[in-house]
């Protein structure tokens, strides 16, 4: 055990001691060791003990550290599962009173971010309101082999919608070091048996990154995209949004690009200011941000126009119409997404697109919005 972040809140969370073991058995070259870490949180009580929507974890190593698994990962909730690590330093499912990793209950759906990178995030989400509690984590990751202690900054995202909880929905980074236990003489794990031989047979489901581009035609306009923001979170989306991005003072112009260009999809929400801005009808001292973001956007779509139409994808929320958005956009000859109500069934055509996985041969699905 190690207590590095023993009792450090980070917004919403509260997180409690970690636990560290070294991982043996692994196909890595020697500078690099292997680890199992158990993370443990917990959600607190708010808005007089209403729990909130959803709410999100994310740790950041430093570069030199990749995370090679995580869990959980559910889609709904679901009954406790166990894991063995395989020598691919993968968690593998597995039916054992000896296995590696015990997960308890999901009381929600979790959808986990980064693998293969230098950071990780769980977001707990879906049906209905997360109740306060304890939540358990497991990632593997490598480090260098001489690296004794590892820093972490830990930072949470979560709705403010239950209450007035007079917070932001980020909080600040919280920073602390943990101890990898490689100085201790801890034995590391050993061998797995099978079935953790062989390379892991399911690929984690697709889980797009999504960034929101919108204009502040008023604070009513404003309030809807961002209550779509929070529906698709809701939904399990990896959603890039300023609002929930501002947790230190940053470049706005070079967030935005990096974004833009980092995600998966660009969603443009439809307003009549976001097409005056996009059809280059207003002055170019007004809506700065907006203007940057849609000239680079008319700069892909001109380079890369097949990728770049398919990754562009505008949205029409209540109370708007198809004719609001950009010119350039094609909103007619190309499609459009309606979504009627912040709902499953409201914004089916959209959610059918953003789950469409593309590393699937299929072909895309059929349904569509309303294109005319």
């Amino acid at each position: 055990m190690t207590t590095g972040p023993d009792d450090k809140s980070v917004g919403v969370v509260r997180l409690a001691s970690w636990q560290v073991h070294p991982v043996g058995g692994t196909e890595l070259p020697p500078w690099l060791a292997c680890y199992l870490v158990k993370i443990n949180y917990s959600l607190l009580e708010v808005a007089d003990g209403l729990g909130i929507p959803w709410f999100e974890v994310a740790l950041s190593f430093p570069e030199t550290v990749k995370v090679l698994d995580a869990l959980p990962h559910t889609t709904a909730p679901n009954r406790g599962h166990s894991y063995v690590v395989n020598r691919y330093a993968n968690l593998v499912p597995c039916q054992s009173n000896t296995a590696d990793v015990h997960l308890p209950e999901q009381d929600s759906a979790v959808s986990t971010f980064g693998v293969g990178t230098s950071g990780v995030r769980w977001l707990h989400h879906g049906g209905g309101r997360r109740p306060a509690g304890d939540r358990v984590a497991w990632v593997v990751l490598t480090a260098p082999s001489e690296l004794p202690h590892l820093p972490v900054e830990a930072t949470s995202r979560f709705n403010t919608s239950a209450g007035d909880l007079h917070s932001w929905p980020v909080a600040l980074p919280v920073g602390f070091t943990v101890d990898l236990g490689r100085q201790s003489g801890i034995e590391a794990l050993p061998d797995s048996p099978s079935p953790s031989g062989g390379r892991q047979e399911t690929a984690w489901p697709w889980i797009p990154r999504v960034f929101i581009s919108y204009a502040y035609d008023s604070e009513e306009h404003v309030a809807m995209v961002r209550a779509f923001a929070e529906f698709l979170i809701g939904q399990g989306f990896d959603v890039r949004i300023d609002h929930l991005d501002c947790t230190v003072r940053r470049d706005w112009g070079l967030w935005a690009p990096r974004e833009m260009r980092n995600a998966d999809y660009v969603i443009v929400i439809a307003s009549p200011m976001c097409a005056a801005v996009g059809d280059g009808a207003v002055l170019e001292s007004e809506h700065l941000g907006m203007q940057s973001e849609m000239a680079l956007l008319r700069e892909l779509v001109h380079r890369h126009r097949q990728e770049w139409t398919r990754r562009t994808l505008p949205v029409v929320l209540p109370g708007i119409t198809p004719d609001d958005i950009p010119d350039f956009l094609q909103p007619y000859c190309a499609d459009h997404y309606l979504v009627t109500e912040l709902t499953a069934e409201g914004a089916a055509d959209l959610l059918s697109v953003l789950r469409h996985d593309p590393r699937s041969m299929e072909s895309s699905p059929s349904g569509k919005s309303g294109a005319a």
